[in-house]
């Protein structure tokens, strides 16, 4: 349960009112960027909003990202709180609004 630069905080487009964290062994992936994750029996695609975080569940139990979708960040800091405000104010899934 420590911190570690290899955890994604990831907002995947579901009706569930939370993030989502997953490992990830590429060094290049920053917030605002795209990645391609497990999710329940599918695949999803959502985005990175936080790297290096603490996860509250054991890494082991963290699933991999399946791909980074983007060389650079689509989304920069400023749309990243701003969708995480407006997630807040209207109370809504912050992955659905990021999407």
């Amino acid at each position: 349960m420590s911190a570690s630069p290899n955890i994604l905080r990831v907002a995947v487009p579901a009706p569930l009112p939370r993030l989502f964290d997953y490992l990830c062994a590429d060094e290049a992936a920053v917030p605002g960027m795209r990645v391609r994750v497990p999710f329940s029996r599918r695949s999803a695609v959502g985005v990175i909003v936080a790297t290096g975080v603490e996860s509250e569940y054991p890494v082991s139990k963290l699933k991999p990202i399946v791909e980074l979708l983007d060389a650079q960040p689509l989304l920069d800091a400023a749309t990243l709180s701003l969708c995480d405000w407006t997630a807040n104010y209207y109370h809504h899934p912050q992955g659905e609004v990021v999407a």
